[in-house]
């Protein structure tokens, strides 16, 4: 009953800051009610205002950009693996990717493949990761500038080695 009767009170105040004038009614089992009507037996109960904050404009601080010179546009695409793709009782895989433009290696422009722990730099649209543990692996490829910084998005193709045993 004394929760209840605390929710009510509550809410009657929630309420009453939007209505500013608040009644208070004492009935005759002893409950207390809250509203913002006034009635005979009612009394006025003054209401605070609500406070606030207003918080500080925070500075506005310069993007930091970088400009790429010249810029290029690559689509990367994975051809081999394919997402999804299952290869089965070996532990070498062949990756090879499309790139359209063409790589720009007279900006220094980069392949850098990632699977497995396993991080290769080349100007080769293929290569082969050697020792690929069975399981599930994601290869990523990134076109990269000298500095190592991207300047293509990432391709992704998750797939799975498996290998199979007879007794």
């Amino acid at each position: 009953m004394y929760k209840i009767l605390c929710i009510i009170v509550c809410l009657s105040f929630a309420t009453a800051s939007a209505a500013e004038t608040v009644y208070k009614t004492t009935n005759p089992d002893g409950s207390v009610t809250f509203t913002d009507r006034e009635s005979v037996d009612s009394e006025k109960v003054k209401v605070n205002k609500a406070q606030t904050y207003q918080a500080p404009r925070s500075p506005s601080l310069p993007l930091v950009t970088k400009k790429l010179s010249p810029s290029v546009n690559y689509v990367l695409n994975i051809v081999q693996p394919s997402k999804g793709a299952n290869i089965i009782n070996t532990d070498i895989v062949p990756v090879s990717v499309v790139l359209v433009p063409g790589l720009k290696t007279g900006l220094g422009h980069q392949l850098r493949y990632e699977l497995a722990e396993q991080t290769i730099l080349t100007q080769h649209s293929s290569h082969t990761f050697n020792k690929v543990y069975r399981g599930e692996h994601t290869l990523k490829v990134t076109v990269v500038d000298k500095q190592g910084d991207a300047v293509s998005s990432v391709a992704t193709s998750t797939f799975f080695v498996k290998r199979f045993f007879k007794k």
